[in-house]
């Protein structure tokens, strides 16, 4: 099953990237509205895309997985990393993907383009996600603080328990409130790293675009995610076996999803 002809698409010259007057984002193209069904559409074209290479999606991303592993180990530095290189290897899936769905074979040195082109773009992406989300569950912080207000601490400066399991309902409202403000951070990632290294925008414009493109398209992306919970079920049964087909697919609908609400060049 096919999900693409023609050559590879080259990126935005300077010249060609104008400025978009809805959004007030320099994009080459405003995003479309897809039908809802298009959540659904992306994710299959990614299985495609995966069952036409099993080999090297189940392979690279199990080098990628020991790497974030290793990474993980180093107290502190590697953490921080892994958070770092994200957009460079969302970036590398999405152009893997797309090469391959113009006809050419996907290969581990496709992965690489984010570190060879736009690196700085993709480090500012990153830093601006984590600086959005430090901020978010920071401020969240405050408000239980001000709210409970001193209240909290019992003798010795500990947590009071009983106030703890008093409050609960506040809780869970600061929770709703802390993932309804996260979710258009998330919306403003989702499609940056792939609008950074496919059309060429710096990082906030990249964000702009990206949460935008995902505003205009609710729908499909609520099927998307409705369609990957019982994919999600399904994978885990096999010892979570299954992941190592679904975690890849995941990873190459950052390009169809891309292609379908941004468009091909």
């Amino acid at each position: 099953m096919g999900v693409g002809t023609g050559p590879p698409d080259r990126g935005p010259t300077e010249g060609e990237i104008t400025m978009s007057s809805t959004f007030g984002v320099t994009a080459a193209r405003e995003p479309r509205a897809c039908p809802a069904s298009d959540g659904w559409r992306w994710i299959r074209e990614a299985f495609a895309l995966v069952g036409a290479r099993p080999g090297f999606w189940i392979g690279s991303f199990l080098l990628v997985f020991v790497v974030f592993f290793a990474l993980a180990l180093v107290p502190f530095v590697g953490q921080l990393a892994t958070m770092f290189v994200g957009p460079f290897v969302i970036a590398g899936y999405a152009n893997a993907a797309r090469r391959q769905a113009n006809g050419a074979d996907p290969a581990i040195d496709q992965l690489l383009i984010g570190f060879r082109e736009r690196a700085g773009t993709l480090v500012a992406v990153a830093l601006l996600y984590l600086g959005g989300a430090i901020v978010i569950v920071f401020a969240m912080i405050a408000v239980l603080f001000a709210i409970l207000g001193t209240g909290m601490l019992a003798g010795g400066g500990e947590l009071d328990p009983a106030l703890l399991a008093e409050s609960w309902p506040l809780f869970a409202v600061v929770w709703l409130l802390t993932l309804a403000l996260l979710v258009p951070l998330i919306m403003a990632y989702w499609f940056a790293p792939a609008l950074v290294v496919f059309d060429g925008l710096d990082a906030i414009s990249a964000m702009k675009a990206s949460f935008f493109g995902c505003l205009r398209n609710i729908l499909p992306f609520l099927v998307y995610a409705l369609a990957l919970v019982p994919i999600a079920i399904i994978a885990a049964l096999p010892l979570f076996l299954g992941y190592l087909v679904v975690v890849p697919m995941i990873l190459a609908t950052y390009y169809t999803a891309w292609r379908g609400v941004f468009g091909e060049r």
